[in-house]
């Protein structure tokens, strides 16, 4: 690496420092797109606690069918 820059290094690094930092502040000050991703993680907020309730009653639901399925089942005297 050299120990000083050319005059030209120097004005290409300074114009990619100016330009991430406008590229950032322009980042920080631009919206569009949250409501979609706020509504995106309601979503799927909703979806997953809809799998976690369908697995939870599910599996009581199937146990009761089972019970009342042998109910069935058993022969009377």
């Amino acid at each position: 690496m050299p120990h000083s820059l050319r005059p030209i290094q120097k004005h290409v690094i300074l114009r990619l420092a100016a330009s991430a930092t406008g590229l950032r502040s322009s980042l920080l000050r631009d919206t569009r797109g949250s409501a979609l991703l706020e509504y995106s993680i309601l979503v799927g907020c909703v979806a997953l606690s809809g799998c976690v309730g369908l697995v939870v009653v599910g599996v009581a639901l199937l146990d009761s069918f089972e019970f009342v399925r042998r109910l069935i089942l058993v022969p009377t005297p």
